[in-house]
């Protein structure tokens, strides 16, 4: 008899734990959030040779955020969210025609503003950091105007001269790069952004409006400068 009460203990034991993680109150092992989240993305597909890594969003502690790809992104190419156990799709990257931004990113604001976390000013840095990555953009490329200037200076160098640049502002602190300012339309972030991904190395301004749980309300981006390398080519085009 006491066998049977201590088995009807564990069991129930392990179900509350079990409901616990599903529901997200209690924080499952991040290893098993992974295999859980990726096998939901992938499924029916196998998750043998997926490439999965994380994106961190410290405000949001109960919320984790990840990117999946197989055959080195031809395939398969997604980012998702795991809520204790539970998978939120966020972004199909491969989706062919792609999918529109507006939709991707009410999936994410729903997902901020569901967590009623109010960010202070260095957690809208860390939700402007993670903004970055989710798009896929590095945040070690912020520049301060200091930055800027050198970035244009250097230009006239050379590819090489840029490379070291490029390699010397990204050991510096990222999120001290970027600004945060309050007002009556919510929390402003304007950052200027060296897209080294890009033909001709611009320099863009990434101009970011939050509201008070993180969320993003409105995102602008315009390009500053360039080389004249590709200058050139898009006057020939």
């Amino acid at each position: 008899m006491k066998a049977v009460r201590l088995l009807a203990g564990l069991l129930l034991g392990g179900l509350l734990v079990g409901v616990a993680w599903y529901a997200g109150w209690v924080m499952p092992p991040e290893p098993l959030a992974r295999r859980v989240g990726v096998w939901a993305t992938l499924y029916p597909l196998s998750t043998k040779g997926a490439a999965v890594e994380p994106i961190p969003c410290e405000p949001l502690r109960r919320i984790r955020f990840y990117v999946v790809c197989t055959e080195g992104c031809d395939g398969v190419w997604r980012i998702f969210a795991m809520k204790g156990l539970r998978t939120i799709q966020l972004a199909n990257l491969a989706r062919i025609p792609p999918e529109g931004v507006t939709a991707t990113r009410r999936r994410i604001n729903d997902i901020v503003r569901a967590e009623r976390v109010i960010v202070d000013d260095d957690q809208a840095r860390l939700m402007v950091e993670f903004y970055l990555r989710l798009d896929g953009l590095a945040t070690g490329r912020l520049l301060t105007e200091a930055d800027r200037l050198a970035v244009e200076e250097t230009r006239t160098e050379g590819e090489e001269a840029l490379k070291a640049l490029a390699d010397t502002i990204a050991e510096g602190d990222a999120l001290a790069r970027i600004p945060i300012e309050r007002g009556e339309a919510g929390i402003h972030s304007t950052l200027l952004y060296w897209d080294t991904s890009r033909r001709g190395w611009p320099v863009l301004e990434i101009a970011f409006r939050l509201g008070g749980f993180g969320e993003v309300r409105d995102l602008r981006v315009r390009q500053l400068s360039t080389s004249e390398v590709e200058e050139e080519a898009e006057s020939g085009e």
